[in-house]
């Protein structure tokens, strides 16, 4: 009988020690930190309206004029479409410095976000790296848009045969990068 003891003693004290250590875990988890909601609010507002004037774009930047029995290259824009052009520059940057100058956050934090996203009766988890990897897409052809756009206003809506495949270049780009983006900040 006395030898039983200390079987029932080391079993008692490590049966503590696992009490501990489990606690040691769930508060460990517990204090992982909780995703801003204001922020997900933020590169939701801003990838939805950024993306929802691409198409508009896009089509006004397909609108160059044709002389009649001429190529398409290189491309001219009148005075109108370029005016289109300049307003859709004007809103692209309004929105902005509308969502980037709010609670949206840095880069940093959001690929530590690790949170399970509800839309509807859909749910999935959250990939911060990837989520960066998109917002940097959407800035790479926000960019490059008001660049274009710029380009096509500086020469009066005539340009040569490299501004012109640029342009053409863009267009191609708009509808996949939007796509894609989407796709993965909204699971669409």
């Amino acid at each position: 009988m006395l030898l039983k003891r200390p079987h029932i003693l080391l079993l008692f004290l490590f049966g503590i020690a696992l009490g501990l250590v489990g606690a040691a875990c769930l508060q460990e988890e517990d204090e992982q930190e909780e995703v801003d909601e204001e922020a997900l609010i933020a590169i939701n507002d801003y990838v939805r309206e950024m993306t929802a004037v691409m198409p508009d774009v896009k089509i006004d930047l397909q609108s160059w004029v044709r002389k009649p029995h001429a190529d398409d290259m290189p491309l001219n824009y009148d005075r109108e479409r370029m005016m289109w052009l300049r307003e859709h520059k004007q809103t692209i940057e309004e929105i902005r410095d509308k969502h980037l100058d709010t609670d949206f956050p840095e880069a940093e934090e959001v690929v530590d976000w690790d949170v399970v996203v509800v839309r509807g009766e859909r749910e999935w988890e959250l990939d911060g790296e990837a989520w960066i990897d998109a917002l940097e897409k959407l800035d790479n052809l926000v960019e490059e848009l008001t660049g274009t756009i710029a380009m096509i206003i500086e020469n009066d809506g005539e340009l040569n045969m490299e501004q012109s495949e640029r342009v053409k270049a863009l267009i191609n780009d708009i509808k996949p990068v939007v796509e894609e983006v989407r796709a993965e900040i909204f699971r669409e």
